[in-house]
């Protein structure tokens, strides 16, 4: 008879843990559910958050690329102009063509200043000052270089030596130029 007791006892206790695991009360799935949802909602959220984040550097980053680019072109531009005058001859030319080389390599100067200052003027990072500060003394010195000497004299003679200096110091830009892209990428 104990037998048959303890078989009806285990039944009714066997039945209760059967339906609670095929119907379990809410409180026993809503809360995992819960947590899940609200974990997946933040991990989203954080996700967004790095992407844009991360997207906003990236634009700041091409820009800057971008105007270094710019101050590149310029470089180069003033470079070609002043080679082709510090080694021609000026009765070669005609005081026509001198005059207008001689206005566009001022001209080409000043633009590749304000160009600089602009970026300057946009950028608080000091590591940038400095960039902008040795890129603004090379300017000084290429502007000295190619307005020094016997330039805007009408007897000015081909200096090869003056020439050789100005590609020296747009070599010298340059480099500093890429290094500072290499580093915008890095």
């Amino acid at each position: 008879m104990k037998k048959v007791e303890a078989v009806a006892h285990v039944q009714p206790c066997l039945e209760t843990v059967v339906r609670a695991t095929l119907e379990p009360s809410p409180s026993v799935w809503l809360q995992p559910l819960v947590t899940a949802v609200i974990s997946a909602v933040v991990g989203a959220l954080a996700a967004y958050l790095f992407t844009r984040l991360l997207w906003r550097e990236q634009k700041k980053s091409d820009g800057r690329i971008s105007a270094i680019k710019e101050l590149q072109d310029q470089v180069s531009s003033i470079e070609k102009i002043c080679l082709e005058y510090w080694v021609s001859q000026r009765s070669e030319l005609g005081d026509a063509v001198c005059d207008a080389m001689e206005i566009r390599i001022l001209t080409s100067i000043k633009l590749l200043e304000r160009t600089l200052r602009e970026q300057a003027n946009s950028n608080s990072d000091m590591d940038l000052w400095r960039f902008h500060n040795e890129v603004r003394n090379g300017i000084d010195s290429l502007y000295d270089e190619a307005t020094g000497g016997d330039f805007r004299s009408a007897m000015r003679k081909p200096d090869p030596t003056t020439a050789h200096n100005i590609s020296r110091i747009c070599l010298e830009l340059e480099i500093l130029l890429r290094s500072r892209i290499r580093s915008e990428h890095g």
